[in-house]
C-alpha cells in the first residue's frame, strides 16, 4: 500500500506542474521546491523498500541454508557380504596417470560372474549418465568386457553421488540410452527419483573391469592440495570437492565398510582417504613437469620416460607410483627392502623395481630427491640397482 501511495503522489505533483501560471513565479518556485523535497522523500522510500526486500531475501537464504541438512545414508549400496576390499579415495587411477576421488570396490572371487545388486544409499535423483564400451582387457583375468554405465545422482544439499562401472541398470535408466558410445562422457538424462534402498542396477565381476566405483562430490568440502590451481584450472575440479562416501553412514553400517578398507583384515583405525595426498616437505602427492599451470591436469602426455603428471602415493597396502618409463604403474609393498611411505621421505629415497610377482629380480629403480616444498628431481633407471647417491645427470624436474 505504501508503494502505491508514493506513486500516486508523484502523479498528482507532476500533473500540477503542467498547469503553470507564467504570472505566478512565486507559486512555481514553491511548487518546485515542494516537488524536489517530495521526490527526495520518494527516492528514500523506494530505497527503503529495496533494502527491506534484500533483507527479507537474505533472511530467507540464511533460513534455507540453516534448513539444508546433509543426507545420511541409511541403506547399503552393496551388501558387504559380497565385498573383498574397499579402496581408499585419493589413490592411483588404474591408468597410473593421476589420483582419483572414487573408492574402488572389488568383489570376492566366489561371486565372480554373478550379478551383484547395487542400491541407492539414500533418497536421490538421477541427473546425468553415460553408457559406453569398455576396451578389451587383453587377457583372461578381467574376462569378456560388457559395456559400462556411469550414473550421477543429486542427493541434495550440494551432495552428488557417482556409481560407476555398472553393467546393467533398471529399465527406467537403461531405456534412456541406445547403443554404447566409445567414451564415458556423460549426458543429461530424464530425472528419476529414487528412495533409499531402491535397486539401481548390477555390477558383474569379470566382465571387463576389476571393480566398480562409489564417489561423492560435496560442495561444502574444499580439499587442500599443495597448489590448488592445478585442480581448479579449466574447472577440472574433480578432486577439490571429493568426500569419503562411507562417512555419510553411521554406526554399524559405517563400521562394516570401514572394516573392508584395504586388503589386511583386522587392522584398527583404518582411514578412508584423504583425497589429497600432497604433504608439503615430502615427496608424497601430485607432481608436474610444467612449472606453471598451463593445461588441465588430465591432459596427460609423456616426455621420454617421464609423464607430465607423476603421482607418488602411499595407501593402506603399498606405495603407488604413476606412469614412468614403460611401466603403467609401480607398486612397492611393505615386505620389500626399499619400501617407505612417501610422506615419510623428506630428503631423498630410491625405490628398487622388479618384475611383477618376482621381488628377487631387479628391473631398474626410481630415485626421488626433494629440492624444496615445490620442487623435486626424479631419475628413472631402466636397469640396475639403486645407487648410493642421486645421479648427476639424466633426471627430470617436477613441480607442485
Amino acid at each position: 500500500m505504501k508503494k502505491y501511495v508514493i506513486l500516486f503522489s508523484i502523479f498528482l505533483l507532476f500533473g500540477c506542474l503542467n498547469q503553470t501560471d507564467d504570472t505566478n513565479q512565486t507559486t512555481e518556485k514553491i511548487v518546485s521546491a515542494s516537488v524536489q523535497k517530495t521526490v527526495k522523500e520518494i527516492s528514500n522510500s523506494i530505497t527503503d523498500l529495496k533494502n527491506e526486500s534484500l533483507i527479507i531475501n537474505a533472511s530467507e537464504s540464511i533460513k534455507n541454508n540453516d534448513q539444508c541438512e546433509k543426507p545420511v545414508f541409511t541403506k547399503y549400496f552393496v551388501d558387504p557380504k559380497y565385498i573383498m576390499q574397499v579402496g581408499q579415495i585419493g589413490t592411483l587411477h588404474g591408468s597410473g596417470q593421476f589420483t582419483v576421488g572414487r573408492s574402488y570396490i572389488s568383489i570376492k572371487d566366489e561371486f565372480k560372474l554373478q550379478k551383484i545388486p547395487i542400491y541407492t544409499p539414500t533418497d536421490m535423483v538421477l541427473t546425468t549418465g553415460a553408457y559406453y564400451q569398455v576396451s578389451a582387457p587383453g587377457g583372461q583375468y578381467l574376462g569378456e568386457p560388457l559395456p559400462d554405465y556411469a550414473l550421477n545422482f543429486d542427493a541434495g544439499c550440494g551432495v552428488e553421488i557417482l556409481l560407476g562401472h555398472l553393467k546393467e541398470t533398471v529399465p527406467d535408466i537403461s531405456r534412456q540410452f541406445s547403443v554404447p558410445k566409445s567414451d564415458s562422457r556423460t549426458e543429461e538424462l530424464t530425472r528419476i527419483k529414487f528412495k533409499a534402498g531402491d535397486l539401481v542396477g548390477y555390477f558383474v565381476p569379470g566382465a571387463g573391469v576389476a571393480a566398480f566405483d562409489f564417489m561423492i562430490h560435496d560442495a561444502s568440502v574444499v580439499n587442500q592440495f599443495a597448489n590448488n590451481a592445478r585442480q581448479e584450472y579449466g574447472q577440472s575440479d574433480n578432486l577439490i570437492h571429493i568426500a569419503c562416501p562411507y562417512d555419510f553412514y553411521t554406526g554399524e553400517m559405517k563400521d562394516a565398510y570401514y572394516n573392508l578398507i584395504g586388503s589386511v583384515p583386522g587392522v584398527e583405525n583404518k582411514q578412508c582417504g584423504p583425497a589429497s595426498r600432497d604433504y608439503p616437505g615430502t615427496i608424497s602427492g601430485l607432481w608436474f613437469l610444467d612449472k606453471e599451470v598451463k593445461k588441465l591436469m588430465y591432459d596427460y602426455s609423456q616426455e621420454g620416460n617421464y609423464g607430465s603428471l607423476l603421482a607418488v602415493v602411499g595407501d593402506s597396502d603399498r606405495v603407488l607410483i604413476g606412469t614412468i618409463g614403460n611401466r603403467r604403474s609401480t607398486f612397492i609393498y611393505p615386505n620389500e627392502p626399499t619400501y617407505k611411505d612417501p610422506k615419510d621421505v623428506t630428503d631423498q629415497h630410491c625405490y628398487q623395481l622388479h618384475p611383477y610377482n618376482s621381488p628377487s629380480q631387479s628391473e631398474g629403480y626410481i630415485f626421488f630427491k626433494l629440492v624444496d616444498e615445490k620442487t623435486m628431481k626424479v631419475f628413472y633407471g631402466e636397469t640396475g640397482q639403486c645407487p648410493d647417491v642421486f645421479p648427476v645427470t639424466g633426471w627430470m624436474t617436477y613441480y607442485r
